[in-house]
């Protein structure tokens, strides 16, 4: 008879209880009839044509032509290799499946996420540059924090995608590597922050980007002018807003844009 820790070990690989047995039997056996994989197995005979007809179908066994019939099982080693890229296949569809329907629920409930920690705003940073089409336009109050999340600022590359980014505070450094990502537009706040008194988009522009205020702005990235999200520090915390309400994220571009344009210089 087949031990039960085998069976158990099969079983927890995908296999089924007589499928398990009638597989093990035949390992350890070698090729046989079904009769004597009946007596070896513990599977009643009636079952173990279906069970060996099941795991024919699978390509775990294999049968020989003429009479009497017998089966001999695969290499084990090639059918634990083929149970495990199921798995992995099986496992890595269920994480697409989930996180596509739980985006989808957030999407319909949840317009304005909040989110804190460094993973969870890169994780949402990382989701949102893999749904941006076409247009993308980030501000950075700081290019050395644009430096820490450019191996996310990467994947627009390969997109085709290639960002506006405009930077506030840049230093060699960071625009050799920025550049790589988009074109880098440098912006003086002094000169945005003197106009604000006088001008209403320069004023927005200021609190956007604003880098004094309780709610210190480090990063503003708009997906085709209808997601964004705003990284802030509060208190020492990372956190960020994720906002999909459409005419949010586009007023933002807005507001990026004309700063680019009214007071960027190409770098």
């Amino acid at each position: 008879m087949i031990s039960r820790e085998i069976v158990d070990k099969l079983t927890s690989l995908g296999f089924k209880e007589y499928e398990a047995r009638v597989y093990a039997a035949l390992v350890l056996y070698g090729p046989s009839k079904a009769g004597e994989i009946s007596l070896r197995s513990g599977v009643p005979r009636p079952r173990v044509y279906d069970v060996l007809r099941d795991l024919i179908a699978k390509g775990f066994v294999e049968r020989t032509q003429g009479s009497p019939t017998y089966y001999r099982a695969v290499d084990p080693e090639h059918v634990i290799g083929e149970l495990r890229d199921r798995y992995v296949r099986s496992a890595e569809d269920a994480i697409i499946e989930l996180k596509t329907s739980k985006r989808r629920y957030e999407e319909k409930q949840l317009p304005i996420l909040y989110l804190e920690g460094e993973w969870s705003i890169r994780n949402n940073l990382k989701l949102l540059v893999e749904r941006t089409e076409s247009d993308l336009i980030i501000g950075l109050a700081d290019g050395r924090f644009g430096l820490r999340f450019r191996g996310i600022l990467s994947k627009t590359n390969e997109k085709g995608v290639y960002a506006d980014i405009i930077l506030l505070k840049p230093s060699r450094y960071s625009v050799e590597h920025l550049r790589l990502y988009g074109r880098v537009y440098a912006v003086d706040p002094d000169k945005v922050k003197s106009r604000a008194r006088n001008d209403e988009l320069s004023l927005l522009a200021d609190k956007l980007l604003s880098s004094i205020e309780t709610y210190s702005v480090k990063a503003v990235l708009v997906s085709d002018g209808r997601e964004s999200i705003m990284v802030y520090h509060d208190g020492g915390v990372l956190k960020a807003l994720n906002i999909r309400l459409p005419f949010i994220p586009l007023f933002q571009r807005t507001v990026l844009k004309w700063v680019a344009e009214v007071y960027g210089s190409v770098l």
